[in-house]
């Protein structure tokens, strides 16, 4: 992490009207500073570092290529890094995960076919996405929170997921639910892949 912010920086970033909304105006040697073209792979002075993390220099107040703005998307990363877990890589932080993990993950799901509730095994992100809200249509269903008929035109535009449809008839999901749940088998079932 950088060291303390200068306190000059600090109280000019006080000044600005809403520090959450509008980017306050940057003082002219700090402005000619950040505007500067950027060194590829180089290090911002620690001077436009310091604005940055004081909220004076911001993605919105920056031009891409300056080094204001390199400034203000290392600070950004630096805070990310911060925040990681021992162990963990900065790509699993900001969410993807290692494929070991994903190998392990597993969703279920009701496709179009003769027998229809099907687990995926190693789902993507974007599987994982669309499951649930899949999932969470069948839920609105099942509560009365959806007509029938809004749960079939909204499925049925959906695209295939790994080549296959997603099951829109709502009778045939109810009665698949019902019988599922009178044998006392998982409605559905989400395994992560990540060890417990």
């Amino acid at each position: 992490m950088t060291p303390r912010a200068d306190p000059t920086l600090r109280s000019a970033a006080n000044r600005s009207p809403t520090p959450g909304r509008h980017t306050p105006k940057l003082p002219r040697s700090l402005r000619r500073s950040a505007d500067r073209p950027a060194v590829p792979r180089g290090h911002p002075p620690q001077r436009l570092l310091d604005a940055a993390e004081v909220g004076l220099l911001t993605r919105r107040n920056t031009k891409p290529g300056t080094v204001g703005y390199q400034a203000a998307n290392r600070v950004t990363y630096l805070n990310r890094a911060a925040r990681r877990h021992p162990g963990e890589t900065v790509r699993e932080a900001l969410g993807h995960e290692r494929p070991a993990v994903r190998a392990g993950a597993a969703i279920s799901v009701l496709l179009d076919r003769p027998d229809p509730w099907t687990i995926l095994e190693a789902p993507t992100r974007l599987e994982k996405t669309r499951g649930a809200r899949y999932d969470a249509l069948v839920s609105n269903l099942v509560q009365g929170k959806i007509s029938p008929r809004a749960f079939r035109r909204r499925v049925e535009s959906w695209r295939p997921i790994r080549g296959e449809r997603w099951l829109s008839d709502p009778n045939r999901v109810m009665a698949l639910l019902e019988g599922r749940r009178a044998a006392d088998e998982d409605l559905f079932i989400y395994r992560s892949g990540r060890a417990a």
